[in-house]
């Protein structure tokens, strides 16, 4: 896993939440590296569930080899998320030209984000974890429930899933830290 930040900076648990524990093949060669927290979260039932959840909905009977599941384009749209960061970083316009009337560059923008956040918060992390929960609240066929027959398309309800299942992967996430670490050198969740 390539990281351009420093996470020298970083406190000792996001450095560990960070660090890269599986590498596996997302795409014919692209690898990624999941981190710690992804691997966490990865495991919870929110997230488990979506292994049952076709990305496509019905869309498999017109096109029989588009069978992933929701777990799979989210682990797909983590790994797309981090080269993302990383070409946001390393592009022609991540510096500023320096003129003084040109906005800073991506590299800029990013350290900025970066000391806004904190130490004990990563940026990537952040990203990462957002791309592979993006689709956690939707139910089975739920694009086509929501806005091909309008059902469940009010955001507040959304809103609502989504609270619960956060608070679900939180209660899943502590007890299993709690067993882990024995609750030490752990930041509060």
């Amino acid at each position: 896993m390539t990281h351009s930040i420093d996470m020298k900076n970083k406190s000792l648990s996001v450095q560990e939440l960070i660090r890269p524990v599986h590498r596996f093949r997302v795409f014919p060669n692209r690898d990624y590296d999941l981190s710690l927290a992804e691997m966490a979260v990865l495991q919870t039932s929110p997230i488990q569930r979506l292994r049952k959840l076709r990305q496509i909905g019905l869309g498999y009977l017109a096109l029989p080899t588009a069978e992933h599941s929701r777990l799979a384009h989210g682990l797909g749209t983590a790994y797309w998320a981090v080269e993302f960061l990383n070409h946001l970083r390393s592009n022609f316009f991540s510096q500023s030209v320096g003129d003084g009337f040109d906005p800073p560059g991506n590299s800029q923008r990013l350290d900025d984000l970066e000391a806004g956040v904190g130490p004990d918060v990563s940026t990537d992390l952040v990203v990462r974890l957002f791309a592979l929960v993006h689709d956690m609240t939707l139910l089975p066929l739920g694009h086509t429930l929501q806005y091909q027959l309008g059902y469940f398309n009010k955001q507040k309800n959304n809103a609502g899933r989504a609270q619960w299942c956060l608070q679900w992967i939180r209660k899943e996430l502590k007890t299993d830290l709690y067993s882990v670490y024995g609750g030490s050198d752990f930041p509060q969740l």
